[in-house]
Formats: C-alpha cells, sequence, structure tokens
C-alpha cells in the first residue's frame, strides 16, 4: 500500500514540476484531481495500520510509527505537488495579465 501511495505521489511531483515548465493547463488539473485518489489509498492505509497495531506481533507499535510517519510525509508531499500545481495557475494568469496590459499599453502609444 505505501508503494503504491508512493508510486502517485512521486508521479504527483513529477507531473506539478512539468506543468510548469511546459505550462500546461491540463496537467495542472490533473495533479489538483488527484485528490480523491489519495484519499482512498490514505484511508484504507490508517485503517491498515490501526489493524496491525492490534496484532499481537512483537515489534508492532515501531512498525505502526514508522508506516504512519511515512504516510504523512507522503501526504506532506502531495499537498506540496498541488501548492506547486496551484502557483503554475497563478502564474499563468499573471503572465496572461502582464501580455493583455502590455498590448494595451501598445494601443495607446
Amino acid at each position: 500500500m505505501l508503494l503504491r501511495f508512493h508510486a502517485i505521489v512521486n508521479g504527483m511531483v513529477v507531473d506539478a514540476t512539468k506543468a510548469i515548465a511546459d505550462y500546461n493547463a491540463n496537467i495542472v488539473d490533473s495533479v489538483i484531481d488527484m485528490k480523491k485518489v489519495v484519499a482512498a489509498i490514505i484511508n484504507p492505509a490508517a485503517v491498515h495500520a490501526s489493524k496491525c497495531l492490534m496484532a499481537s506481533e512483537p515489534d508492532q507499535i515501531e512498525i505502526y510509527t514508522i508506516e504512519i510517519g511515512i504516510t504523512e510525509n507522503l501526504q506532506c508531499v502531495y499537498y506540496f505537488a498541488k501548492r506547486i500545481a496551484k502557483e503554475n495557475v497563478i502564474l499563468e494568469a499573471a503572465k496572461i495579465s502582464m501580455r493583455s496590459t502590455q498590448s494595451k499599453k501598445r494601443r495607446f502609444k
């Protein structure tokens, strides 16, 4: 489960970076839309971790702590990837606004 979550978050970071490099709004949308996928992974991961905690095997508390820590860290990386993607939207809007303002200035000279 953690490997799947890692692969998804890793892909989102790559996509968010690519969206900024290529100014690609479709990639931005796909990163932002991954929220449901991430939630669908995080909730079962928490349930799985809590079930593992109830097991009678030794070192379960340490394993639980590590798994929850990894899940929380990946969730933070996901949030940052989403912020990067959203910043691309803001950057693109600013560029469009700047171009519009510059073209208006040229027309009135």
